[in-house]
Protein backbone atom coordinates (compact mmCIF):
# COMPACT_ATOMS: atom_id res chain seq x y z
CA UNK A 1 0.00 0.00 0.00
CA UNK A 2 2.81 2.44 0.80
CA UNK A 3 4.46 1.50 -2.51
CA UNK A 4 1.33 2.62 -4.35
CA UNK A 5 1.40 5.99 -2.56
CA UNK A 6 5.12 6.44 -3.29
CA UNK A 7 4.77 5.69 -6.99
CA UNK A 8 1.77 7.98 -7.40
CA UNK A 9 3.21 10.97 -5.59
CA UNK A 10 6.86 10.79 -6.67
CA UNK A 11 6.11 11.65 -10.29
CA UNK A 12 4.69 15.05 -9.40
CA UNK A 13 7.75 16.30 -7.53
CA UNK A 14 9.77 17.55 -10.54
CA UNK A 15 6.69 18.74 -12.49
CA UNK A 16 8.29 17.46 -15.72
CA UNK A 17 10.89 20.24 -15.85
CA UNK A 18 13.71 17.70 -16.07
CA UNK A 19 12.36 16.44 -19.39
CA UNK A 20 12.04 20.02 -20.62
CA UNK A 21 15.72 20.64 -19.80
CA UNK A 22 16.70 17.68 -21.99
CA UNK A 23 14.29 18.59 -24.82
CA UNK A 24 15.39 22.22 -25.26
CA UNK A 25 18.91 22.43 -26.66
CA UNK A 26 19.45 26.18 -26.07
CA UNK A 27 18.83 26.50 -22.31
CA UNK A 28 20.77 29.26 -20.43
CA UNK A 29 22.39 29.22 -16.97
CA UNK A 30 19.84 31.74 -15.68
CA UNK A 31 16.98 29.51 -16.76
CA UNK A 32 18.66 26.50 -15.13
CA UNK A 33 19.01 28.41 -11.86
CA UNK A 34 15.35 29.48 -11.90
CA UNK A 35 14.29 25.89 -12.56
CA UNK A 36 16.52 24.62 -9.75
CA UNK A 37 15.05 26.88 -7.08
CA UNK A 38 11.52 26.35 -8.36
CA UNK A 39 11.98 22.56 -8.09
CA UNK A 40 12.95 22.98 -4.43
CA UNK A 41 9.79 25.04 -3.80
CA UNK A 42 7.72 22.34 -5.50
CA UNK A 43 9.37 19.73 -3.26
CA UNK A 44 8.32 21.57 -0.09
CA UNK A 45 4.82 21.96 -1.51
CA UNK A 46 4.45 18.20 -2.02
CA UNK A 47 5.99 17.50 1.37
CA UNK A 48 3.12 19.45 2.95
CA UNK A 49 0.50 18.06 0.56
CA UNK A 50 1.46 14.46 1.25
CA UNK A 51 1.13 15.01 5.00
CA UNK A 52 -2.25 16.69 4.52
CA UNK A 53 -3.43 13.72 2.45
CA UNK A 54 -2.41 11.16 5.09
CA UNK A 55 -5.85 10.93 6.82
CA UNK A 56 -7.52 10.33 3.45
CA UNK A 57 -5.03 7.60 2.47
CA UNK A 58 -5.46 5.91 5.86
CA UNK A 59 -9.25 6.01 5.44
CA UNK A 60 -9.15 4.76 1.85
CA UNK A 61 -7.02 1.70 2.59
CA UNK A 62 -8.47 1.22 6.08
CA UNK A 63 -4.91 0.86 7.42
CA UNK A 64 -3.84 3.11 10.38
CA UNK A 65 -0.17 2.06 10.10
CA UNK A 66 0.12 4.08 6.88
CA UNK A 67 0.10 7.29 8.93
CA UNK A 68 3.67 7.03 10.24
CA UNK A 69 4.92 5.54 6.96
CA UNK A 70 3.58 8.53 5.02
CA UNK A 71 5.46 10.92 7.31
CA UNK A 72 8.76 9.11 6.63
CA UNK A 73 8.19 9.04 2.88
CA UNK A 74 7.26 12.73 2.71
CA UNK A 75 10.85 13.76 3.50
CA UNK A 76 11.95 12.31 0.15
CA UNK A 77 10.23 15.22 -1.61
CA UNK A 78 12.27 17.79 0.30
CA UNK A 79 15.61 16.04 -0.31
CA UNK A 80 15.21 14.85 -3.91
CA UNK A 81 14.99 18.29 -5.66
CA UNK A 82 18.42 19.27 -4.30
CA UNK A 83 20.13 16.83 -6.68
CA UNK A 84 17.66 15.89 -9.41
CA UNK A 85 18.67 18.68 -11.81
CA UNK A 86 22.32 17.65 -11.66
CA UNK A 87 21.22 14.15 -12.68
CA UNK A 88 19.25 15.64 -15.59
CA UNK A 89 22.29 17.56 -16.84
CA UNK A 90 24.39 14.39 -16.66
CA UNK A 91 21.81 12.62 -18.86
CA UNK A 92 21.52 15.59 -21.24
CA UNK A 93 25.27 15.41 -21.86
CA UNK A 94 25.01 11.62 -22.45
CA UNK A 95 27.33 10.85 -19.49
CA UNK A 96 25.58 7.55 -18.82
CA UNK A 97 28.51 5.88 -17.07
CA UNK A 98 28.55 8.62 -14.45
CA UNK A 99 24.76 8.39 -14.08
CA UNK A 100 24.99 4.60 -13.63
CA UNK A 101 27.59 4.92 -10.87
CA UNK A 102 25.35 7.34 -8.97
CA UNK A 103 22.24 5.16 -9.38
CA UNK A 104 23.93 1.87 -8.51
CA UNK A 105 25.75 3.22 -5.46
CA UNK A 106 22.64 4.79 -3.93
CA UNK A 107 20.36 1.86 -4.80
CA UNK A 108 22.81 -0.61 -3.26
CA UNK A 109 23.00 1.46 -0.07
CA UNK A 110 19.21 1.66 0.21
CA UNK A 111 18.90 -2.05 -0.53
CA UNK A 112 21.30 -2.95 2.29
CA UNK A 113 19.40 -0.71 4.73
CA UNK A 114 16.08 -2.32 3.75
CA UNK A 115 17.44 -5.85 4.17
CA UNK A 116 18.98 -5.10 7.57
CA UNK A 117 15.74 -3.54 8.85
CA UNK A 118 13.69 -6.41 7.42
CA UNK A 119 15.89 -8.90 9.27
CA UNK A 120 15.14 -6.99 12.47
CA UNK A 121 11.40 -7.30 11.70
CA UNK A 122 10.66 -3.67 10.85
CA UNK A 123 8.18 -4.81 8.17
CA UNK A 124 6.97 -2.08 5.81
CA UNK A 125 9.27 0.43 7.55
CA UNK A 126 12.15 -1.43 5.88
CA UNK A 127 10.92 -0.21 2.49
CA UNK A 128 10.27 3.35 3.69
CA UNK A 129 13.66 3.83 5.37
CA UNK A 130 15.42 2.08 2.48
CA UNK A 131 13.92 4.51 -0.02
CA UNK A 132 14.72 7.49 2.19
CA UNK A 133 18.33 6.29 2.53
CA UNK A 134 18.61 5.83 -1.24
CA UNK A 135 17.38 9.38 -1.81
CA UNK A 136 19.79 10.89 0.73
CA UNK A 137 22.85 9.11 -0.70
CA UNK A 138 21.87 9.80 -4.32
CA UNK A 139 21.29 13.50 -3.64
CA UNK A 140 24.59 13.85 -1.77
CA UNK A 141 26.56 12.25 -4.62
CA UNK A 142 24.76 14.27 -7.31
CA UNK A 143 25.38 17.56 -5.50
CA UNK A 144 29.05 16.66 -4.98
CA UNK A 145 29.55 15.72 -8.64
CA UNK A 146 27.24 18.25 -10.25
CA UNK A 147 28.31 21.32 -8.28
CA UNK A 148 31.78 21.17 -9.88
CA UNK A 149 30.35 21.29 -13.44
CA UNK A 150 27.51 23.74 -12.86
CA UNK A 151 26.63 25.76 -9.78
CA UNK A 152 23.15 27.34 -9.49
CA UNK A 153 23.31 31.10 -8.99
CA UNK A 154 21.00 33.06 -6.71
CA UNK A 155 18.80 33.92 -9.66
CA UNK A 156 15.06 33.32 -9.87
CA UNK A 157 12.46 34.77 -12.21
CA UNK A 158 9.03 33.36 -13.01
CA UNK A 159 9.39 34.66 -16.58
CA UNK A 160 12.29 32.23 -17.07
CA UNK A 161 9.91 29.32 -16.43
CA UNK A 162 7.33 30.29 -19.05
CA UNK A 163 8.31 28.04 -21.97
CA UNK A 164 9.10 25.13 -19.67
CA UNK A 165 5.71 25.18 -17.96
CA UNK A 166 3.70 23.89 -20.92
CA UNK A 167 6.16 21.12 -21.68
CA UNK A 168 6.78 20.30 -18.03
CA UNK A 169 3.15 20.24 -16.91
CA UNK A 170 2.11 18.05 -19.84
CA UNK A 171 4.98 15.67 -19.13
CA UNK A 172 4.22 15.63 -15.39
CA UNK A 173 0.59 14.94 -16.22
CA UNK A 174 1.53 12.12 -18.58
CA UNK A 175 3.84 10.46 -16.07
CA UNK A 176 1.35 10.93 -13.24
CA UNK A 177 -1.60 9.57 -15.18
CA UNK A 178 0.54 6.69 -16.49
CA UNK A 179 1.62 5.85 -12.95
CA UNK A 180 -2.01 5.94 -11.81
CA UNK A 181 -2.89 3.71 -14.76
CA UNK A 182 -0.12 1.32 -13.76
CA UNK A 183 -1.35 1.27 -10.15
CA UNK A 184 -5.13 1.46 -10.50
CA UNK A 185 -5.33 -2.34 -10.43
CA UNK A 186 -3.42 -2.33 -7.11
CA UNK A 187 -5.70 0.36 -5.70
CA UNK A 188 -8.93 -1.40 -6.70
CA UNK A 189 -7.79 -4.87 -5.60
CA UNK A 190 -6.46 -3.52 -2.30
CA UNK A 191 -9.70 -1.62 -1.66
CA UNK A 192 -12.22 -4.33 -2.61
CA UNK A 193 -10.40 -7.68 -2.32
CA UNK A 194 -8.09 -7.01 0.64
CA UNK A 195 -4.34 -7.11 1.28
CA UNK A 196 -4.02 -10.90 0.98
CA UNK A 197 -5.19 -11.08 -2.64
CA UNK A 198 -3.38 -7.80 -3.37
CA UNK A 199 -0.17 -9.41 -2.09
CA UNK A 200 -0.48 -12.37 -4.49
CA UNK A 201 -1.42 -10.15 -7.43
CA UNK A 202 1.37 -7.68 -6.65
CA UNK A 203 3.92 -10.50 -6.36
CA UNK A 204 2.88 -11.94 -9.73
CA UNK A 205 2.83 -8.54 -11.42
CA UNK A 206 6.23 -7.52 -10.10
CA UNK A 207 7.73 -10.89 -11.06
CA UNK A 208 6.63 -10.30 -14.64
CA UNK A 209 7.46 -6.62 -14.91
CA UNK A 210 10.52 -6.65 -12.62
CA UNK A 211 12.97 -6.57 -15.57
CA UNK A 212 10.97 -3.70 -17.07
CA UNK A 213 10.82 -1.81 -13.77
CA UNK A 214 14.61 -1.91 -13.52
CA UNK A 215 15.68 -1.77 -17.16
CA UNK A 216 12.83 0.39 -18.50
CA UNK A 217 13.80 3.62 -16.70
CA UNK A 218 17.43 3.11 -17.73
CA UNK A 219 16.43 2.64 -21.37
CA UNK A 220 14.22 5.73 -21.23
CA UNK A 221 16.95 7.81 -19.62
CA UNK A 222 19.33 6.86 -22.44
CA UNK A 223 16.90 6.94 -25.36
CA UNK A 224 15.27 10.31 -24.61
CA UNK A 225 18.40 12.53 -24.77
CA UNK A 226 19.63 10.64 -27.84
CA UNK A 227 16.25 11.06 -29.59
CA UNK A 228 16.16 14.73 -28.50
CA UNK A 229 19.39 15.41 -30.39
CA UNK A 230 17.79 13.90 -33.53
CA UNK A 231 14.34 15.46 -33.00
CA UNK A 232 14.19 16.99 -36.50
CA UNK A 233 15.33 13.86 -38.38
CA UNK A 234 12.30 11.55 -38.68
CA UNK A 235 14.19 8.94 -40.71
CA UNK A 236 16.78 8.56 -37.94
CA UNK A 237 14.03 8.39 -35.31
CA UNK A 238 12.23 5.63 -37.24
CA UNK A 239 15.45 3.67 -37.58
CA UNK A 240 16.35 4.17 -33.91
CA UNK A 241 12.86 3.24 -32.73
CA UNK A 242 12.88 0.07 -34.83
CA UNK A 243 16.30 -0.97 -33.53
CA UNK A 244 15.23 -0.29 -29.95
CA UNK A 245 12.06 -2.42 -30.01
CA UNK A 246 13.90 -5.24 -31.80
CA UNK A 247 16.64 -5.27 -29.16
CA UNK A 248 14.10 -5.29 -26.31
CA UNK A 249 12.02 -7.98 -28.01
CA UNK A 250 15.14 -10.12 -28.43
CA UNK A 251 15.89 -9.91 -24.70
CA UNK A 252 12.47 -9.76 -23.03
CA UNK A 253 10.27 -12.00 -25.20
CA UNK A 254 12.13 -15.23 -24.30
CA UNK A 255 12.74 -14.10 -20.70
CA UNK A 256 9.05 -13.49 -19.98
CA UNK A 257 7.93 -16.59 -21.88
CA UNK A 258 10.42 -18.61 -19.86
CA UNK A 259 8.85 -17.21 -16.67
CA UNK A 260 5.43 -18.33 -17.90
CA UNK A 261 6.35 -21.93 -18.69
CA UNK A 262 8.40 -22.42 -15.50
CA UNK A 263 6.26 -20.38 -13.07
CA UNK A 264 4.88 -23.45 -11.26
CA UNK A 265 8.48 -24.46 -10.46
CA UNK A 266 10.12 -21.04 -10.16
CA UNK A 267 7.75 -19.32 -7.72
CA UNK A 268 7.63 -22.06 -5.02
CA UNK A 269 11.39 -22.64 -5.38
CA UNK A 270 12.35 -18.96 -5.02
CA UNK A 271 9.71 -17.70 -2.57
CA UNK A 272 8.17 -20.76 -0.94
CA UNK A 273 4.88 -22.68 -1.31
CA UNK A 274 2.84 -19.89 0.33
CA UNK A 275 3.06 -17.95 -2.96
CA UNK A 276 1.40 -20.65 -5.10
CA UNK A 277 -1.76 -18.49 -5.57
CA UNK A 278 0.43 -16.10 -7.58
CA UNK A 279 1.38 -18.73 -10.20
CA UNK A 280 -1.76 -18.54 -12.36
CA UNK A 281 -1.86 -14.74 -12.11
CA UNK A 282 1.78 -14.54 -13.23
CA UNK A 283 1.11 -16.77 -16.22
CA UNK A 284 -1.90 -14.66 -17.23
CA UNK A 285 0.18 -11.47 -16.95
CA UNK A 286 3.09 -12.67 -19.13
CA UNK A 287 1.52 -11.27 -22.35
CA UNK A 288 1.10 -7.99 -20.46
CA UNK A 289 4.84 -7.87 -19.79
CA UNK A 290 5.61 -8.66 -23.43
CA UNK A 291 3.28 -5.88 -24.62
CA UNK A 292 4.66 -3.39 -22.10
CA UNK A 293 8.16 -3.97 -23.51
CA UNK A 294 6.93 -2.44 -26.76
CA UNK A 295 5.61 0.71 -25.05
CA UNK A 296 8.92 1.71 -23.42
CA UNK A 297 10.40 3.87 -26.24
CA UNK A 298 7.09 5.60 -27.06
CA UNK A 299 7.06 8.38 -24.44
CA UNK A 300 10.77 9.28 -24.92
CA UNK A 301 10.13 9.68 -28.64
CA UNK A 302 7.04 11.85 -28.05
CA UNK A 303 9.05 14.00 -25.64
CA UNK A 304 11.90 14.33 -28.14
CA UNK A 305 9.44 15.52 -30.81
CA UNK A 306 7.80 17.92 -28.34
CA UNK A 307 4.45 16.09 -28.70
CA UNK A 308 3.83 15.94 -24.97
CA UNK A 309 0.16 16.92 -25.35
CA UNK A 310 -0.51 13.81 -27.47
CA UNK A 311 1.15 11.57 -24.89
CA UNK A 312 -0.85 13.24 -22.11
CA UNK A 313 -4.21 12.78 -23.89
CA UNK A 314 -3.38 9.14 -24.62
CA UNK A 315 -2.48 8.54 -20.96
CA UNK A 316 -5.74 10.11 -19.77
CA UNK A 317 -7.78 7.94 -22.14
CA UNK A 318 -5.98 4.78 -21.06
CA UNK A 319 -6.35 5.64 -17.36
CA UNK A 320 -10.11 6.20 -17.69
CA UNK A 321 -10.63 3.01 -19.70
CA UNK A 322 -8.60 0.88 -17.30
CA UNK A 323 -10.28 2.27 -14.19
CA UNK A 324 -13.79 1.66 -15.55
CA UNK A 325 -12.98 -1.86 -16.75
CA UNK A 326 -11.22 -2.86 -13.51
CA UNK A 327 -14.07 -1.51 -11.37
CA UNK A 328 -16.57 -3.49 -13.45
CA UNK A 329 -14.57 -6.73 -13.18
CA UNK A 330 -13.20 -6.61 -9.61
CA UNK A 331 -16.15 -8.69 -8.33
CA UNK A 332 -14.89 -11.57 -10.51
CA UNK A 333 -11.50 -11.58 -8.78
CA UNK A 334 -7.88 -10.84 -9.53
CA UNK A 335 -7.72 -13.26 -12.48
CA UNK A 336 -10.39 -11.30 -14.35
CA UNK A 337 -8.49 -8.05 -13.81
CA UNK A 338 -5.29 -9.69 -15.08
CA UNK A 339 -6.99 -10.85 -18.30
CA UNK A 340 -8.55 -7.41 -18.80
CA UNK A 341 -5.20 -5.70 -18.29
CA UNK A 342 -3.68 -7.77 -21.11
CA UNK A 343 -6.52 -6.90 -23.50
CA UNK A 344 -6.40 -3.20 -22.68
CA UNK A 345 -2.63 -3.06 -23.20
CA UNK A 346 -2.99 -4.72 -26.61
CA UNK A 347 -5.38 -1.93 -27.60
CA UNK A 348 -2.85 0.60 -26.32
CA UNK A 349 -0.13 -0.89 -28.56
CA UNK A 350 -2.35 -0.64 -31.65
CA UNK A 351 -3.16 3.00 -30.87
CA UNK A 352 0.51 3.84 -30.26
CA UNK A 353 1.55 2.36 -33.62
CA UNK A 354 -1.03 4.57 -35.35
CA UNK A 355 0.27 7.68 -33.54
CA UNK A 356 3.85 6.81 -34.53
CA UNK A 357 2.77 6.61 -38.17
CA UNK A 358 1.25 10.09 -37.95
CA UNK A 359 4.17 11.59 -35.98
CA UNK A 360 7.35 10.26 -37.64
CA UNK A 361 6.04 8.14 -40.52
CA UNK A 362 6.84 4.85 -38.77
CA UNK A 363 4.93 2.18 -40.71
CA UNK A 364 2.95 -0.50 -38.88
CA UNK A 365 4.24 -3.06 -41.40
CA UNK A 366 7.80 -2.29 -40.32
CA UNK A 367 6.71 -2.51 -36.67
CA UNK A 368 5.41 -6.06 -37.00
CA UNK A 369 8.17 -7.18 -39.38
CA UNK A 370 10.76 -6.09 -36.80
CA UNK A 371 9.15 -8.32 -34.14
CA UNK A 372 8.50 -11.38 -36.35
CA UNK A 373 11.76 -13.27 -35.79
CA UNK A 374 12.06 -12.90 -31.99
CA UNK A 375 8.32 -13.67 -31.61
CA UNK A 376 8.55 -16.87 -33.69
CA UNK A 377 11.73 -18.05 -31.93
CA UNK A 378 10.13 -17.34 -28.56
CA UNK A 379 6.96 -19.31 -29.33
CA UNK A 380 8.92 -22.37 -30.51
CA UNK A 381 11.25 -22.19 -27.51
CA UNK A 382 8.34 -21.83 -25.07
CA UNK A 383 6.46 -24.84 -26.47
CA UNK A 384 9.54 -27.08 -26.37
CA UNK A 385 10.52 -26.04 -22.82
CA UNK A 386 6.95 -26.49 -21.58
CA UNK A 387 6.72 -29.95 -23.12
CA UNK A 388 10.08 -30.99 -21.69
CA UNK A 389 9.03 -29.65 -18.30
CA UNK A 390 5.95 -31.88 -18.31
CA UNK A 391 8.06 -34.92 -19.20
CA UNK A 392 10.87 -34.28 -16.70
CA UNK A 393 8.56 -33.17 -13.86
CA UNK A 394 7.51 -36.76 -13.21
CA UNK A 395 11.11 -37.77 -12.49
CA UNK A 396 12.56 -37.63 -8.98
CA UNK A 397 14.61 -34.48 -9.43
CA UNK A 398 14.88 -31.40 -7.25
CA UNK A 399 13.12 -28.19 -8.27
CA UNK A 400 16.43 -26.35 -8.42
CA UNK A 401 17.99 -28.88 -10.82
CA UNK A 402 14.81 -28.99 -12.92
CA UNK A 403 14.72 -25.22 -13.17
CA UNK A 404 18.38 -25.12 -14.19
CA UNK A 405 17.84 -27.73 -16.92
CA UNK A 406 14.79 -25.96 -18.37
CA UNK A 407 16.44 -22.54 -18.36
CA UNK A 408 19.58 -23.92 -20.02
CA UNK A 409 17.49 -25.72 -22.62
CA UNK A 410 15.49 -22.56 -23.34
CA UNK A 411 18.62 -20.45 -23.82
CA UNK A 412 20.17 -22.97 -26.22
CA UNK A 413 17.00 -23.38 -28.29
CA UNK A 414 16.32 -19.65 -28.53
CA UNK A 415 19.92 -18.80 -29.45
CA UNK A 416 19.98 -21.50 -32.14
CA UNK A 417 16.68 -20.29 -33.63
CA UNK A 418 17.74 -16.66 -33.68
CA UNK A 419 21.08 -17.64 -35.24
CA UNK A 420 19.13 -19.43 -37.98
CA UNK A 421 16.54 -16.67 -38.55
CA UNK A 422 18.60 -13.51 -37.97
CA UNK A 423 22.33 -14.21 -37.91
CA UNK A 424 23.26 -10.65 -38.91
CA UNK A 425 21.43 -9.20 -35.89
CA UNK A 426 23.31 -11.51 -33.51
CA UNK A 427 26.64 -10.57 -35.07
CA UNK A 428 25.81 -6.86 -34.76
CA UNK A 429 24.68 -7.40 -31.16
CA UNK A 430 27.94 -9.16 -30.34
CA UNK A 431 29.88 -6.18 -31.69
CA UNK A 432 27.79 -3.77 -29.61
CA UNK A 433 28.39 -5.78 -26.44
CA UNK A 434 32.14 -6.07 -27.09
Amino acid sequence: MISVVIRLSSNYSSMGFNSAIIHYQDISDDHLSSLYWFSILIGFFFFGLLNLMTPFVVWFFQEPRLSSLMLIISFIYVINPLGIQFKTLIRKNLLFKKAAIVENTSELFGFVISIILACYRYGAYSIAFGLLSTTIIKTAILVWIGWRDWCPSFHFRFTDLRRYLRFGLCQAGTVSVTTLFDNVDYIIIGRYLGPGILGSYMYAYRLIVFPLLKVGPIIKSVVFPVFAKKQNDDASLCRGYSEMIKLMAFVFFPLLTGLAVTADILIPFVSGPQWKPAIIIAQILVPLGILKVLTIPFNPLMQAKGKVEIAFKLSVGIAIANTLVFLALVRFGAHAIAFAYVGLTLGQIILMSWILTKTIGFQSKSYYHTLAHPALSTCVMGLIVYGCGLCIHSLTISHGALLFLLVSLGIMIYTALEFYFDRKFLIDLKQIIL
